[in-house]
C-alpha cells in the first residue's frame, strides 16, 4: 500500500510493549493499535512479559492473537525488556511503548513514522 502523504510504501514500524502485572492496562492498549492507520503488514507489536502472574499472557494468547509475545521467566527490569525485545524486531522502524501509554497518542506517534526523511 502507498503512502499518500510521501508518496513510497510506509516503513515498517515495531511496537515494543515491555509488561509487568499488565492484564488491565493492555486491552486499551492493544485495542488503539489494531485500530491504527498503519498497513496491517507494515506494523507488528511485540510484548515481552517479564514474568507476570495476573494472567498477562493468558490474555495475550486469547484475546489477542496477532500479538507476538516473548514470555520471561522472571522479571528482567524495563531497560532489559526492552533489549529482549528490540532484538527481536526485523522491522524500519521500532517504537517503545509503556503498557499504560494513553491510546490516543498513537495516531500521532506512528504518522511521524510516515514523513519522508531529510537526505
Amino acid at each position: 500500500m502507498a503512502d499518500a502523504v510521501a508518496g513510497r510504501t510506509p516503513p515498517s514500524v515495531a511496537l515494543v510493549v515491555v509488561a509487568y502485572q499488565a492484564a488491565e492496562h493492555l486491552p486499551p492498549l492493544l485495542e488503539s493499535i489494531a485500530a491504527l492507520d498503519h498497513p496491517a503488514d507494515r506494523l507488528e507489536t511485540i510484548v515481552v512479559d517479564n514474568g507476570s502472574t495476573d494472567g498477562t499472557t493468558e490474555l495475550l494468547a486469547r484475546r489477542y492473537s496477532w500479538v507476538r509475545v516473548l514470555p520471561q521467566t522472571r522479571n528482567l527490569g524495563f531497560a532489559e525488556a526492552n533489549n529482549v525485545g528490540a532484538r527481536a524486531v526485523d522491522a524500519d522502524c521500532v517504537a517503545f511503548v509503556n503498557a499504560d501509554m494513553p491510546p490516543a497518542r498513537f495516531p500521532s506517534c506512528i504518522s511521524r513514522f510516515r514523513r519522508p526523511r531529510l537526505q
